[in-house]
């Protein structure tokens, strides 16, 4: 199974310089970029932007590559359209081949971009993973498991560190916890 799509080189590379700032004001030094196909458009999304290009598609898909790699590509055509064909953990690019972290076709069950902003913390992780919204295919699919373990560690050492200070008030661990998460969901609504 593939997934032919073209695009303008000029708006990609415009799209892609964009994001690039984007990750440089972020301190991101090669952001995992997450492209998703849908009838007649591009989108490319790293933490804290997203921008949507016109393109010719076949079907829709979604796909992983790092930000730099694919315009370091770009830049290296110029013909005015660009014709990619992504396949199976693969991505071709005119001539040329590369291999892509994830591909999805079976199901547009993960064709959402995760919003998240572009300087998050463990903070965000935490509420994106209260929030219910994204499903664990998506957060797999963004590569935010294991951050989102990490966080989920800091939250059990800060509600340890939060009951070691309320202790003497004779609150319960189970109380502790309580009035922490209660922040985090009320900073959801």
């Amino acid at each position: 199974m593939n997934c032919p799509f073209n695009v303008n080189r000029r708006e990609l590379m415009n799209c892609l310089r964009h994001l690039k700032k984007l990750s440089q004001i972020a301190d991101h030094q090669d952001p995992q970029m997450e492209v998703t196909l849908i009838a007649g458009q591009a989108c490319f999304a790293i933490p804290g932007g997203k921008l949507c290009i016109d393109a010719r598609t076949k079907g829709g898909a979604k796909f992983s590559i790092t930000l730099l790699y694919l315009m370091e590509v770009t830049e290296t055509y110029k013909d005015k359209e660009m014709d990619f064909v992504l396949e199976k953990n693969k991505l071709k690019i005119n001539y040329t081949s590369a291999s892509v972290k994830t591909t999805f076709f079976e199901t547009d069950a993960i064709l959402r971009s995760i919003d998240l902003p572009l300087n998050y913390d463990f903070t965000d992780l935490i509420k994106l993973k209260l929030s219910g919204l994204y499903s664990e295919e998506e957060i797999d699919f963004n590569e935010l498991s294991d951050k989102i373990k990490e966080a989920e560690q800091l939250l059990q050492e800060d509600i340890e560190a939060l009951y070691s200070i309320l202790i003497k008030y004779r609150f319960k661990k189970a109380e502790a916890e309580e009035l922490l998460m209660n922040k985090l969901k009320a900073s959801l609504a």
